[in-house]
């Protein structure tokens, strides 16, 4: 019994001894036995290390060389502020190159531009967002709403304009039930100048028609000025009878050589001017030499005194001054003339060509 005891001591005793001397050896060679985590250690959150975020930088964009797109596009025929168109006047050695303004009525709800040859109106509509919920809708229907409005001044402004020297439009509408149809037709096929214009919660548009273009208001009104005028008035400036004021000088048989001067006297423009004589003969009357299938009329332009003094040293050019101009019948002073004008010549060239230039120094 003994014996058996003390063998199994003697085995423990080996045991330990080659336990230990494992130890030694892993503990020389620089190892380290990994222990199990305490409870303690167990329960303590895992702490996770976050890598930090790179900043990412901002575009910033220059509002003065990237500017935003205007609402309104720019109509191409206006000019720049303070920027004066030219125009040419005479021909051969007595043509001369002139600034010269535009004649144009300013109205309340629009203008008629008689230069440029146009007829424009402005018209409003409030933003209605109670009645469409949608603001995109409410600002359709406002613009809708506004263009109806311009078309209604529109209609006002053409009204008033004066056709002949005894004729307005309204006369002629009032008159003739056909001509207001045609009108009528003009002012719906109106064209909208730039983009409608939102400010306050109003939208705003602009509309014009032509005056003089074969979709214009002359071509619906010209055969029934043309009836009416052969009916009170015998025209002096046929062909073969041709009417001529000077008797010397050079003949002049264009309009771009002559300049019509007021001499501050009021200018009353007509869609269809006449001018006469000192003693009321007919010199040109414009409804004649108008075609409307062409659509083109001559220029108006007011040239300032520039003209006069640049013609003042030009031959083949006339100066003629005004005695007097009511509602576009202008009557001019023939009795000293320096050259020999043609007023049925001119007549038929500026038919024939369809355009010219008229200058008025006023």
């Amino acid at each position: 019994m003994r014996a058996k005891t003390f063998k199994r001591v003697n085995q423990f005793m080996v045991m330990l001894f080659i336990i230990g001397i494992t130890f030694n050896v892993s503990t020389a060679s620089g190892q380290t036995t990994k222990t199990s985590p305490t409870q303690k250690e167990k329960n303590q959150p895992t702490k996770v290390v976050k890598k930090p975020k790179k900043e990412k930088k901002e575009k910033v964009v220059d509002k003065e060389t990237k500017p935003t797109k205007p609402l309104v596009v720019a109509d191409p025929g206006v000019k720049n502020p303070g920027v004066k168109d030219s125009i040419t006047f005479g021909s051969g050695e007595a043509e001369v190159t002139v600034p010269f303004e535009p004649i144009v009525d300013e109205l309340p709800k629009g203008k008629v531009d008689w230069t440029n040859q146009f007829i424009e109106a402005k018209g409003e509509s409030v933003i209605d967002t109670l009645r469409f919920k949608n603001i995109a809708q409410a600002k359709l229907m406002a613009k809708r709403g506004a263009i109806v409005d311009a078309q209604r001044n529109l209609l006002e402004i053409t009204k008033g304009v004066q056709v002949t020297s005894e004729t307005k439009v309204q006369d002629m509408i009032a008159t003739y039930d056909y001509i207001y149809s045609r009108v009528d037709g003009v002012i719906k096929n109106a064209t909208q100048v730039g983009e409608a214009i939102e400010k306050e919660g109003i939208i705003t548009v602009t509309m014009r028609i032509p005056m003089y273009d074969q979709k214009g208001l002359a071509p619906v009104l010209h055969d029934q000025v043309m009836k009416k005028m052969n009916s009170t008035m015998q025209p002096i400036t046929t062909e073969g009878n041709s009417q001529e004021t000077g008797v010397a000088g050079t003949e002049i048989t264009d309009m771009s050589n002559l300049a019509i001067n007021f001499n501050g006297k009021k200018y009353d423009p007509s869609m269809f001017p006449i001018i006469t004589d000192e003693k009321g003969n007919v010199l040109i009357d414009y409804s004649k030499i108008y075609d409307p299938k062409k659509g083109k009329f001559p220029k108006i332009v007011s040239a300032g005194k520039s003209i006069l003094e640049a013609f003042g040293l030009k031959k083949g050019v006339e100066v003629l001054n005004v005695i007097e101009s009511a509602d576009g019948k202008i009557k001019v002073d023939t009795s000293a003339v320096k050259n020999k004008i043609n007023w049925a010549k001119i007549g038929k060239v500026a038919s024939t060509i369809g355009k010219f230039a008229l200058a008025l120094v006023l």
